[in-house]
């Protein structure tokens, strides 16, 4: 199942709280359905990102701290995708 607007509200909200640089919505590519991963700025987000293994995969990415790029902006997006660069954690 993919994410709703509502679940990625949600996400993106508890990211805030956990105090979260990054919200990755990820994807079991099994049951196809979505969770979060949250990624603060001083933890290496590539570290955590799902690369395909395990069946695992990424369906978006928002930065909270986006120079110029409003969370909200992202989220209306329809697959946002702000990684950071590689071997980049802030």
């Amino acid at each position: 199942m993919t994410a709703t607007l509502g679940d990625i509200d949600r996400y993106i909200a508890e990211g805030q709280t956990k105090g979260a640089r990054w919200v990755i919505v990820a994807v079991d590519r099994w049951d196809h359905c979505n969770y979060p991963i949250f990624v603060k700025a001083d933890e290496d987000f590539w570290a955590k990102y799902p690369d395909g293994s395990n069946m695992q995969g990424c369906d978006e990415a928002s930065d909270h701290q986006h120079p110029s790029v409003p969370v909200s902006d992202q989220r209306a997006e329809r697959r946002a995708h702000y990684e950071p660069p590689r071997g980049e954690t802030s």
